[in-house]
């Protein structure tokens, strides 16, 4: 598992082990490309030749997954994902924490009140030692209660509810520190960041 995506070993009943290469990031989604090959090679049953076995890897190799442990800006490095749930939160920060050291790491924080955000925080709190809370949806999770959970893990927790000022502040202490910045906790957080990052107005993609 590195920053340019996951392997795997594949072994066919008569072949030598063959390595797959996807431009997916983590354990995780080795599981779901070898559940897809499965599930493909089950509908296909005796119509699967050697040719198209191989289309197929071919093929999965070459998927992207928008907003699923995307670097989506250099110098310094932003990458998001669309964990929404305590169980996504640690599938993607324990992949990340594989290539990058949790020292470096910069995590921006934010769910709606609706999911399972103290649970995510904690999660999250567990494998992070720097954290950015904020407000990305118009009914966001009590940030003053998600500081409580994460400080009682975490050394240093950080509110600033307005996202595009979140981005501001991790943007100059990620260069200043030279560290990497994570965004988890929902799509609109995810996609807030990015949009905040370029110059945009998050406030914008509030319909999402």
């Amino acid at each position: 598992n590195t920053a340019d995506g996951a392997s795997f070993s594949l072994a066919g009943r008569s072949a030598e082990p063959q390595t797959v290469r996807l431009q997916l990031i983590g354990a995780h989604q080795v599981q779901n490309a070898l559940t897809a090959l499965r599930a493909a090679e089950l509908w296909l049953a005796d119509r699967l030749t050697p040719h198209l076995r191989a289309k197929m890897l071919e093929a999965i190799g070459q998927v992207r997954w928008a907003g699923r442990l995307e670097r989506v800006a250099h110098s310094p490095d932003l990458w998001i994902d669309v964990a929404h749930t305590p169980g996504a939160v640690e599938q993607v920060a324990d992949a990340f924490l594989q290539f990058v050291p949790r020292e470096k790491v910069l995590l921006v924080f934010g769910a709606a009140a609706s999911k399972q955000a103290p649970r995510m925080a904690a999660a999250a709190a567990q494998r992070f030692d720097d954290i950015v809370l904020t407000c990305p949806y118009s009914a966001s999770a009590d940030v003053g209660q998600l500081a409580s959970v994460i400080s009682q893990r975490s050394r240093r927790v950080v509110i600033e509810r307005d996202v595009a000022a979140a981005v501001r502040l991790v943007r100059q202490r990620a260069t200043a520190e030279e560290k990497s910045i994570i965004a988890l906790g929902g799509t609109l957080l995810a996609a807030k960041m990015q949009h905040a990052w370029t110059g945009g107005d998050p406030d914008e993609l509030e319909f999402l």
